[in-house]
């Protein structure tokens, strides 16, 4: 959950700097987005079965995906 946290704080950063460096946003508008991003809270929820190492090794065990098709498998496993 942590990392999601993380994230979340380093997009906010990421957010803050391009805001005050556009040219284009006048003063009024580029203080208003960045009271609105500063209020900006994240909530994140997991479903607590996942925290259970036994579920998930339980759901993973037929699941085969060699290190060097990663990718491929990631990207079309689920394509309808």
């Amino acid at each position: 959950m942590w990392q999601v946290t993380g994230m979340f704080s380093r997009l906010k950063i990421t957010f803050e700097s391009r805001i005050r460096s556009l040219s284009w946003l006048d003063e009024a508008t580029r203080q208003e987005a960045l009271f609105k991003l500063a209020s900006l809270r994240g909530q994140f929820l997991t479903w607590p079965q996942l925290w259970n190492q036994t579920y998930v090794a339980s759901l993973l065990q037929d699941v085969s995906c060699p290190a060097l098709y990663m990718w491929h498998y990631a990207c079309f496993s689920f394509v309808p």
